[in-house]
């Protein structure tokens, strides 16, 4: 983290898990969030965002689109205090343990759904279709902020195991 990009303010550590990268329209995506806050800066909230981008190429010509096709905002960032204000807060609260080292982790979730207008992800001759997770950290005004971007795969619906399973009964009973 940096004020005004040259002034070091600490750092943000992260942990990011996803269920899958490959995602069938319609699935929801979890995605297990870990920060641990050594900065000198609080954390205002952090968002999840899927992205998709259209590039059309022609010739010499090329356009580009971007848009965000699902979004979540997490919440309960109580404890994204900044390291300072919490080793301030240890200090008061026991100074005769002068040497005790405040660690700021938080444990979040969130789901994105991806809606059934989102395009498949592929790759043609005039034009390519990408995806990818956003996963954004706001700090105060001035300050650098931490963004992870993730690939992701849009496919089409993925089948449930009821529906290969009644496909299966029906298949059976015709034979």
């Amino acid at each position: 983290i940096m004020l005004a990009c040259c002034i070091p303010k600490g750092s943000i550590e992260t942990s990011i898990k996803v269920d899958d990268t490959r995602l069938g329209i319609g699935e929801v995506i979890k995605i297990c969030l870990e920060l641990v806050n050594n900065s000198s800066v609080d954390i205002k909230w952090i968002s999840c965002q899927l992205f998709e981008q259209i590039d059309w190429h022609s010739c010499e010509h090329h356009t580009s689109d971007t848009t965000i096709v699902a979004s979540q905002k997490v919440s309960g960032l109580k404890g994204m205090k900044c390291k300072a204000t919490k080793q301030a807060k240890a200090k008061t609260v026991s100074p005769s343990n002068s040497d005790h080292k405040s660690i700021n982790v938080i444990s979040c979730e969130a789901f994105l759904r991806v809606p059934d207008y989102t395009l498949q992800t592929c790759t043609g001759n005039l034009f390519e279709i990408k995806h990818h997770l956003s996963i954004s950290a706001q700090t105060k005004c001035g300050l650098t902020n931490v963004n992870i971007q993730v690939p992701a795969q849009i496919t089409s619906p993925r089948r449930s195991m009821t529906t290969i399973y009644d496909y299966l009964i029906a298949t059976v009973d015709r034979g």
